[in-house]
Parts: C-alpha cells; structure tokens; sequence
C-alpha cells in the first residue's frame, strides 16, 4: 500500500489523515478528532481517497462541525451493508482472477491488470457513483477516476507500485477537460498508465478483440502532448522505450516515433498507402520533408506503387500517402 499523498501533506493534515484513516478503516462514518481541525480538509480528503481505493464507499459530501478543541466528521456510505458485502466479495473475485492469470514480473501484472479493467468497465460519467473503484470493479460503469483507482486498488493488491493523479486531457484540438490516471514504477523506472485512453482505444474489448495497449508506460514527454499535471508532484517519467502517442493523434489513437534511419524498414513492415507516425530526431518539417519523402518513394517503388505522393507534417504527426492512379 503507497501512501504516496499522504506524504506530501502538511504535518498537521497528516495526523487528520491517519485519524480519518484509522477510523474509516474500523468502519466509522462519524470520526471523534480530539483537536479543532477547521482548515486541510479537501487536500487531506483528496489525498486519502486517492492513496486508499479500498474507501470506494465514501460519498462525496461530508459535514465537518468544530466545538470548542474538538471536531467531529460525519461521512455518507454511498452503498447499504449488504451492498457493500456483495461489492467486497466482487472486488476480491476480481483480485483472484487476475492473481491467478499471472505468469511474469511487473509489466505482466500491471497488463494483466490494466486488460481486466477496461474490458469490465464501460465509460459513463456520474459525479457521485462512478469516481470510485467499485464503480469500476463491480457496476462496471466509471469515469476516470473510478477507472484510476480500480487501477490502484488491484495493482495494490498485487503489491504493485501504483498512484493516482490528476491532471487534464485535450482531444485533439478540443479544450483540456479534468482528467485522472495513474503512474507506475519497476525496474527503478516510473511510467503513465491511462487506462481510461485505453479504453478508448479498445472499441472491440467487449467482443472480445485483443487488447491493444495504448497510453501504456508511456513517458512525460510523449503524455504532455495531450495530457497536462503538476509535474513537481509525481515522479518524472523519462524513458521514452514504450512511447506510443500525442498531441497530434486523436485520444486513443497509436501513433508510432520512428528514426529516420528506420523509415524505411517501419514502412515495409506496417504496408499500405497511408502512415502517420512522429520523426524522433528534432527538426522541423522543411528540414526532414527532403530525406522522408525521398524514403517514402523509395518504398513505394519497391512495392511498385504509381500515383501521387503528398506528404505534411501537422502538429509533429508526419502523414505520408500515396493515391494510387
């Protein structure tokens, strides 16, 4: 369990925190604070649903009443009981599942986990119901929120290395939007996991189709071309090895970084008439058009293509075609 938030508290919003912790751990909705506690409360709150998915039943709305040196918190249980009974017993049905699929280290888990989830989960915003794990892992309907933290709540399970965080998200050429996901850690490297982006890219997961894995490990540089966070917060993520979209790619959308050096072997490889993919070395368009284009009719005249080739380069996105005649 990474009480990754908690950290970065203030010390007096951390003794809230372990106080509310504790407390809801034991199953108290009304929390006894032996201090007069008027300030720190959406920050602490934030910190503690993000670090702890398991308090998937907590409403949103909570009182907070201070008298004198003490205070006294009264929280909602979105869910009855008997509900909550039934969530657990699915919840840990899901663990199992997936304990039992594992074959590999850390990125076999975090697949095996990151695969169950979206092809549970269907996408439908709800501001009360859907921001938590259990809306993910056993109604099946949640925002990116509930899908981050259903995220958490298995990789913890699986004593994995995960966090919450929240940022924004911009379609492309759309505004950014709020937006939540997670960061990963092994081999002493740290990575952004959208599972959220995933789903959106998997249109065919619930019939069945093969996972594809987009927004998968990627870097800080390849998430701020339509991601946005507070950088300072969370661990940087520098290896690029896994990088697989941007800003000039629709959410969801894979769009591959290619060496020029590679071109020629990536267009072989993918085949067909029309790419799209990011040149990894730096330089603008009027720099690198001579050397692409020059590959691109190379590979087409292998392939014995004849027509016209047309090639830009929009938001860093290179798109290459050839119309046949």
């Amino acid at each position: 369990m990474i009480e990754y938030w908690k950290a970065r508290l203030g010390r007096r919003e951390q003794e809230l925190y372990t106080d509310l912790c504790d407390a809801l751990s034991e199953g108290k909705l009304s929390v006894d604070i032996p201090r007069a506690v008027d300030h720190g409360w959406e920050e602490t709150m934030e910190a503690l649903v993000f670090d702890h998915p398991e308090f998937y039943f907590l409403s949103q709305q909570y009182t907070v009443g201070v008298r004198g040196s003490k205070t006294r918190a009264e929280f909602r249980s979105l869910y009855s009981p008997r509900q909550m009974a039934e969530i657990e017993r699915g919840m840990s049905a899901a663990v199992s599942e997936i304990r039992r699929s594992l074959s590999g280290g850390f990125e076999d888990a975090e697949k095996k986990v990151a695969a169950y989830v979206i092809s549970h989960t269907v996408y439908e915003q709800d501001e009360e119901y859907n921001q938590n794990a259990a809306s993910a892992l056993f109604f099946h309907r949640a925002q990116c929120s509930g899908i981050a933290k259903a995220v958490k709540y298995l990789m913890d399970r699986l004593g994995r290395w995960c966090i919450v965080l929240k940022g924004t998200l911009r379609d492309d050429g759309g505004p950014a939007g709020a937006h939540a996901w997670n960061i990963v850690s092994f081999d002493g490297r740290y990575y952004h996991l959208d599972a959220t982006a995933m789903l959106g890219s998997n249109p065919g997961i619930q019939r069945g189709e093969p996972v594809k894995y987009f927004y998968f490990n990627n870097s800080d540089a390849a998430m701020r071309r339509n991601h946005g966070w507070n950088a300072a917060s969370v661990p940087a993520c520098t290896d690029t090895r896994y990088d697989n979209i941007g800003f000039g790619a629709a959410v969801g959308e894979s769009i591959d970084t290619v060496s020029i050096s590679a071109l020629k072997a990536y267009f072989t490889r993918k085949g067909g008439t029309k790419f799209r993919f990011y040149i990894a070395e730096k330089g603008t368009f009027n720099q690198n058009q001579q050397k692409v284009m020059s590959i691109f009719m190379e590979y087409c005249r292998d392939r014995q293509y004849a027509g016209r080739a047309n090639l830009s380069c929009t938001r860093d996105v290179w798109e290459a075609e050839i119309v046949l005649c």
